[in-house]
């Protein structure tokens, strides 16, 4: 309770304000604080007179600019004896929030000293005035609000941003270049939105969930990336293994590529590797008849070796063909085999082949 020299009595509310970074300029005003009792009723303050304030006071309307804050007193002259008080409902930003306090909160309160205290700094302070400001560690600090609604929007969008940046980065086809611009802003999205988090209210109802839910993004995206970094792709699997093949001896070769297509799902047998007639491998398959060339090169495959295997077909009454090579076709290549029933597969197709045969 205040009793000020001329007799006047009320109720104080010690009130510690900080603009934390949510608002440019935060405006508040004596009527930004408001008691209600247990009956609903709600009761208006007044800003103490400047002669009466031990410390720096809010007048009808006080800019506060970002990172900053500011102590006030607010009395509450209308309050008769024996209300209790049920809550503070209080104006930040804008935004209307309602503090409860609980009943056994309020008998402490009211056992241990006639002063509300919204945000205690733990001191007691006596004046020329005649009055005692006692804290009270039972109310609500109104500087730790939950988030305004526009600041958890902007919070989602930052997810939303960070999840997609590292969906992209572990699901798509990227150069090695593109990889490390990619991870760079994730890591930098990671940063902005931890310093976000920080300069939030410390108690905000919503920090510790973002603070929790950006701790397993970014834990599991770093372990996930760490492990296919240390274990190959299949692609380079696949591509080492080509260039395995070009080890073997033409021999072991074909026997390779016959197990291969056995491994798809072709009944194949190695033609003999002495006189084979220009066809290494016979397959079969939904009772067609395949010849297969079989050429371990680095290079080009070109035309006339084409136009021999189109002769080793007819000699061998196969109803299709198929040329596999460690290499490429030429364009002539592509073109003569086209006019024939030659399946021609490169380095490329014979890559994808392993890998369906891997899954198969």
């Amino acid at each position: 309770m205040y009793v000020n020299k001329h007799g006047l009595k009320g109720t104080i509310v010690k009130v510690n304000v900080k603009n934390i970074g949510y608002i440019r300029d935060w405006v508040v005003g004596a009527g930004d604080i408001h008691l209600v009792d247990s009956d609903g009723f709600v009761y208006e303050g007044k800003i103490l007179c400047e002669d009466a304030v031990p410390y720096r006071y809010v007048k009808d309307r006080t800019k506060i600019p970002l990172k900053t804050q500011i102590n006030y007193i607010q009395l509450f002259p209308c309050i008769p004896d024996g209300i209790d008080i049920s809550k503070l409902i209080v104006n930040i930003g804008g935004q209307q929030t309602d503090f409860i306090l609980q009943e056994k909160d309020y008998n402490d309160w009211k056992e241990e000293a006639d002063v509300f205290t919204v945000n205690s700094n733990n001191y007691q302070n006596s004046d020329n005035n005649g009055f005692c400001n006692k804290t009270s560690n039972h109310i609500q600090d109104i500087n730790q609000p939950s988030l305004p609604d526009f600041v958890i929007e902007n919070l989602n969008y930052q997810m939303r941003q960070l999840k997609l940046a590292i969906y992209s980065r572990l699901n798509n086809e990227l150069t090695s270049s593109e990889c490390t611009k990619l991870e760079n802003k994730i890591s930098n999205m990671c940063y902005e939105l931890k310093l976000d988090l920080e300069g939030k209210s410390k108690n905000s109802n919503h920090l510790d969930s973002y603070k929790k839910e950006l701790n397993d993004i970014m834990e599991n995206y770093e372990n996930t990336l760490k492990s296919r970094k240390e274990k190959p792709s299949e692609k380079e699997l696949i591509a080492k293994k080509i260039d395995e093949l070009l080890e073997l001896n033409p021999r072991d070769f074909e026997l390779y590529i016959g197990e291969l297509f056995k491994h798809l799902g072709y009944e194949s047998k190695v033609t003999p590797y002495i006189n084979d007639k220009g066809i290494d491998i016979i397959m079969y398959k939904d009772d067609v008849k395949y010849g297969v060339q079989c050429k371990r090169y680095k290079g080009s495959v070109g035309s006339p070796d084409i136009q021999t295997f189109i002769g080793a077909l007819a000699n061998a009454k196969a109803d299709k063909g198929v040329f596999v090579t460690t290499g490429m076709f030429t364009f002539e290549a592509e073109k003569m085999a086209a006019n024939h029933p030659i399946q021609l597969i490169n380095r490329i197709d014979l890559a994808k082949l392993i890998l369906e045969a891997i899954n198969h």
